[in-house]
């Protein structure tokens, strides 16, 4: 037990090191400026935001502004989003956050690593905030090995096989981004820990906090749901059953209260096409198409050998792990377009897929194939050359 604990330890240290040089080798090509990883647009800072220290970029930038822009007032945010959204998105209401959040609801629901970072900083103190926002997705990179290290364990694989999260680009771009779907990852990868020990109130804690984190990692939690809630349903264990349903109550209840006000018609819809439309749609009006190779074959690597491994082994389809795979895998071919031709928009929202594939080969094949690592492996060492380590 002591060297698979020490092995752990290493591999654990091994990546909170690595994530460690490659932020500060980034943050030197930055200037020494952490606001730089939040990419803040100027067309979305008002006039009255007087914060010299604060780098803007004249594109777009990237969702890492809004959790920002929450992170500094998180229940002020809250608080206006439920009374009126929309005057909330407009750029000259923004008097003390300073930073316009386009769409309030929908970040409001994702209040989990903005939340987090402002009670870190010291309730949202700006000389700081920036750090703190890089700072907690270091941590996730760290932790979400422990997760896997702590799954690999207790599927009796070899725990060399926790590593495989570093080879997930959308993890890495969490971290050069400021975004939440690795911080999501880890708390719905620690939650499916507790739930395959049947440690059920663990399960729902952490849930709730994945899903008010990042809504995204829903199907990884669902998978783990309906194998266990219908096998306590059918020993009549109805209570334990409820138990597994309030990450899914929680986030309903927060959604409806976020959107008492919001009276527009969304955008859910534009984000879901026919099975393996958007994919392909995507690849061809892709900016980028080399990133968009590069991005997509680890993804079809482990959900192929895990589909193949399903199909050679039929009877393992009910398993938790079967069923948490399948049930990323279908949400990730019916993905649009509009999530397809951004190779930095998939390959964060495929994360779970991967984390499900992984889940299920270190469950149930004990090991990952060469082909898929060395694939990844050569995907992760592209994207940082050429997207992260350079100003």
């Amino acid at each position: 037990m002591k060297p698979y604990r020490s092995s752990g330890i290493l591999w654990i240290t091994l990546s909170l090191f690595l994530a460690s040089f490659l932020t500060v080798l980034r943050w030197d090509l930055l200037d020494h400026n952490w606001s730089s990883f939040a990419l803040i647009s100027e067309g979305n800072v008002s006039a009255t935001f007087d914060n010299p220290e604060i780098r803007t970029y004249a594109h777009s930038g990237y969702d890492g502004q809004f959790y920002y822009a929450i992170a500094l007032s998180p229940l002020e945010t809250v608080a206006k989003t439920i009374k009126n959204p929309l005057k909330l998105s407009k750029l000259e209401s923004q008097s003390h956050q300073g930073v316009r959040i386009d769409n309030p609801v929908l970040r409001a629901k994702r209040i989990g690593y903005p939340l987090t970072a402002w009670a870190i900083s010291g309730l949202g103190k700006e000389g700081v905030l920036p750090f703190i926002l890089v700072l907690l997705n270091i941590l996730c990179i760290g932790l979400g090995t422990a997760a896997c290290f702590l799954m690999a364990k207790s599927f009796n694989a070899p725990p060399v096989y926790c590593l495989g999260s570093l080879l997930f680009i959308g993890a890495w771009m969490c971290l050069y981004r400021d975004l939440a779907d690795q911080m999501a990852m880890v708390l719905a990868l620690f939650a499916l820990f507790f739930l395959f020990r049947e440690h059920l109130w663990s399960f729902s804690a952490f849930g709730i906090a994945a899903m008010l984190t990042k809504e995204t990692v829903v199907f990884l939690l669902l998978g783990g749901v309906v194998s266990y809630g219908w096998a306590f349903f059918r020993q009549y264990r109805y209570g334990k059953s409820a138990i597994l349903l309030a990450p899914f109550l929680v986030y309903f209840a927060w959604s409806f209260v976020l959107s008492w006000n919001d009276h527009s018609t969304g955008t859910l819809l534009k984000h879901f096409d026919w099975p393996f439309f958007g994919m392909g749609k995507g690849f061809l009006q892709s900016p980028d198409p080399i990133l968009w190779w590069v991005a997509i074959i680890p993804v079809l690597l482990i959900a192929l050998e895990s589909s193949w491994h399903l199909w050679k082994h039929p009877s393992k389809i009910g398993k938790p792990t079967s069923l948490i795979f399948l049930f990323n895998f279908g949400f990730a071919i019916i993905m649009s377009c509009a999530i397809y031709e951004d190779p930095f928009s998939f390959a964060r929202n495929v994360l779970p897929l991967q984390y499900a594939g992984l889940l299920l080969l270190l469950d149930q094949k004990k090991r990952v194939s060469w082909l898929t690592l060395f694939a990844s492996i050569l995907g992760v060492a592209f994207y940082l050359r050429s997207n992260i380590l350079y100003a």
